[in-house]
């Protein structure tokens, strides 16, 4: 399975290394791709946007600071919504408040616990458990 992950931050980058580690295909984006460097460098893939992110993703996580940044990721210009597919996975870290439950979002919405997520880096198998 590809997975997408936007927002490598202090939180989200280690998140997604474990996925990376775990063996998952994995597509980046930040809004500094800096952000994504190490990643990079341990093989993940690049995404100009969000949506070319979605378009080659059959499951995406976000892991952003708050509801403005969400619904920039899912609604802007390049967002997730015009590429993701009907019946892809999207997993987020933060409430959202509606924005990916909105009419324009063909995905299904799955909400993890911050406290669940924010522990990945330190519980390896949660990347696996993701999976399933």
């Amino acid at each position: 399975m590809q997975i997408g992950f936007i927002g490598t931050g202090n939180i989200g980058a280690p998140i997604a290394g474990q996925l990376l580690a775990a063996g998952h295909e994995l597509v980046v984006h930040d809004r500094r791709r800096e952000a994504a460097q190490a990643l990079l460098a341990a093989g993940a893939a690049w995404a100009e946007t969000p949506a070319a992110l979605a378009a080659r993703c059959e499951a995406v996580a976000t892991c952003l600071p708050g509801p403005p940044e969400m619904e920039a990721v899912c609604l802007g210009p390049g967002g997730l919504v015009e590429r993701l597919a009907p019946g892809a996975l999207l997993l987020q870290r933060q409430e959202d408040r509606g924005v990916a439950r909105r009419p324009a979002a063909p995905h299904r919405l799955v909400h993890l616990r911050p406290a669940e997520l924010g522990k990945a880096h330190r519980r390896p198998g949660l990347a696996r458990q993701l999976e399933r």
